[in-house]
């Protein structure tokens, strides 16, 4: 019985760590696209300016 529960208890540890590293990894990859369209608008705003300048 001890044994059973601690399987048990080893495959919720291993489901868990799964879960907060996909988690993780995904909140990189939208954090990183954020920031992509945000330096995407910036350039944007500099070549208008510059633009405008010449």
């Amino acid at each position: 019985m001890e044994i059973k529960n601690i399987l048990k208890t080893g495959y919720h540890v291993i489901v868990v760590a799964v879960t907060l590293i996909e988690a993780f990894e995904l909140g990189k990859n939208l954090i990183g696209r954020c920031n992509k369209k945000t330096v995407g608008v910036s350039d944007t705003a500099v070549d208008t300016n510059d633009v405008e300048s010449a």
